[in-house]
């Protein structure tokens, strides 16, 4: 699949695109974010799984780097059912029947955020999730495209991930690419405040990030210092 992406753009479009061939099955990209939901809860297991997880991440990422692509992603024309895992806490807010396939992506990435903390940090799967997470609300904000999601999850998520960067600094500092990934944090939480007016639903969900960022003031002070 990633192959097939990274060579010819009309795959990418038929990859999203295309309807499963039966009423009641999974179409191709439903099936692929599934798979790749279930991997990004295991990647800590072992190497094989952390190099399965990168392939289906860089090839989530070739759909990203294509607007088109990316606004057929985030628009209600691309409503579709995922089944995602829910194997490991803390568990996203179950959702039941079709969503636009930006929410299933930010509920990857936030699965991968939650569950592969350790003080050895996977520089690379962080990386690549903090990418999604950047080009998917980069687009929503310029756009002025309003995605219905639990975007409270979100935020809580970014924080505590922000607390654990402060909390084993000293650990993660020494590790390689920990600097851009960090800045990559930054640079998400900064253009979340800055065009979240465009893309959050309504006035409450962005006074819920405002008001995050307020509560987690303390926490931020440590992680500029650290």
């Amino acid at each position: 699949t990633y192959d097939f992406g990274l060579t010819n753009k009309i795959f990418c479009f038929n990859f999203v695109s295309l309807p499963a061939e039966r009423k009641g099955d999974p179409s191709a990209i439903s099936s692929f974010l599934s798979l790749t939901s279930y991997l990004v809860q295991h990647a800590h297991r072992s190497i094989r799984a952390s190099l399965y997880t990168y392939i289906n991440l860089f090839t989530l990422q070739l759909l990203l780097e294509d607007q088109a692509l990316v606004k057929q992603i985030c628009s209600d024309d691309s409503k579709t059912a995922v089944r995602l895992c829910r194997q490991r806490q803390p568990y996203l807010p179950l959702f039941r029947g079709e969503r636009p396939l930006a929410a299933s992506l930010l509920d990857i990435a936030v699965d991968a955020i939650n569950h592969n903390l350790r003080r050895r940090l996977d520089i690379q799967l962080y990386t690549m999730s903090m990418e999604m997470l950047l080009r998917i609300i980069s687009f929503l904000g310029r756009s002025r495209t309003r995605l219905s999601y639990h975007w409270a999850e979100l935020w809580r998520s970014l924080l505590s991930f922000v607390r654990f960067l402060t909390t084993y600094a000293a650990d993660i500092k020494s590790l390689h690419g920990a600097s851009p990934l960090i800045d990559q944090v930054v640079n998400l939480i900064a253009i979340s405040l800055s065009t979240g007016e465009s893309f959050l639903p309504d006035t409450a969900s962005y006074d819920d990030l405002f008001y995050k960022l307020v509560e987690t003031g303390d926490i931020l002070t440590k992680f500029r210092d650290s």
